[in-house]
This record gives C-alpha cells, structure tokens and sequence, in this order.
C-alpha cells in the first residue's frame, strides 16, 4: 500500500466510514477507494485532497521528511504479516529517532493522524507507548487516539525477551511505553 492508500485508509477508518459511504460522501465508486487503499491506484494530488476532505481531514506538507506514525504503523502491519519481528521493532526505533530530532510542532504534526491497527496489540501498544513518550517528554498535547482501549495491554510485555532482563521493573521502564503496558527500557530505543 502507498502513501495515499494508508492516509485514505487511516482517515476513512477513524472515522468509522465503509468504503461505500466514504465514495458516496465523495461523489465516486467504491471500487476506486479500494484500488487507492490497496495502491493499485495513485490519486493525484488534488484527487486525494478532496477524498480526506470526504472524511472530514485535509492534505497538508510538513517541513520534514520524517515518515509519521500512520505510515509507520502500516509498514509495521507489513513486516508483522512476513513475520519480520525485527524489522517492525526496526520502525519503532525509527519512529523514535525522528520525533526526538523533530521540531516541537513537526513532533505533533507526524503523529495527529491515528496509525491503523498493526494487527498485534503489542506493537499498537508499543507504537502508542513511544509517541506518546515523546510528546509527553516534550510536554506537547496528547492526541485522542492514545487513549484507546485497545492500544494499551492488560498483561505487561516485556519486549527485550532475554530471560536476563525479564526483571526490569516499572520504575526502570519508560514511563509512556508503561502506560500502555509495555515493559520498554531507554536503551532499547537506541538505534541500532
């Protein structure tokens, strides 16, 4: 899936649209939202403005080339489905290196947009538990979409699974990771 089939498709779900009410609302066919959302075809620029407007948002450039968190949770959902494990957490700590670097406005910008489900309620809650780590650590306003029932675990997850650190305890943990269950400390965000 493309750029604009996940930004299609994160707004249209977030908004609790079908494809068929998204195309009535847009004045086209179902089929054509579907080949957008699955990158079979590309819009236009002006074409995509005016589909997001359907769902109630709006196409705007940021001043950054870091990806924001609705594309990165789609390329997590990918490299979850072939079962690459370490390419996910790779987006993560991406993910992570990008908002520490990003200006205070451009942070919030990139993660607005709520990211679809990766379709593991780990990663959801790890992806929740980063953003929402660094927006809270640079004291930004929280977007909706982190509190979200199902972006949070009730068991803990400990995501360094080495038998040796299974021991690190909440105060060791990254507070906003914690807040969403996940077990995560500073050092495995580092990049690798």
């Amino acid at each position: 899936m493309g750029t604009a089939g996940t930004l299609l498709k994160s707004a249209r779900q977030a908004h609790g649209l079908t494809q068929s009410a998204l195309a009535q609302r847009a004045g086209t066919y179902q089929p054509r939202i579907a080949q957008v959302e699955h990158g079979t075809h590309e819009p236009s620029a002006e074409r995509l403005s005016n589909l997001l407007a359907a769902t109630g948002q709006r196409l705007t450039a940021l001043p950054t080339t870091a990806r924001p968190a609705v594309e990165v949770g789609a390329d997590i959902a990918g490299h979850l489905a072939r079962q690459d494990f370490d390419r996910a957490f790779r987006e993560v700590i991406q993910l992570s290196d990008d908002l520490a670097r990003a200006t205070r406005d451009v942070r919030v910008a990139l993660v607005v947009t709520p990211p679809a489900s990766t379709g593991d309620r780990r990663f959801d809650a790890l992806l929740a538990g980063v953003v929402e780590h660094h927006l809270r650590k640079g004291r930004l306003p929280i977007p909706g979409w982190l509190r979200q029932s199902w972006r949070s675990l009730e068991l803990p997850w400990h995501v360094d699974d080495n038998p040796f650190t299974q021991d690190l305890s909440a105060k060791d943990s990254l507070p906003g990771p914690l807040r969403h269950g996940v077990v995560l400390a500073a050092s495995e965000l580092a990049s690798v």
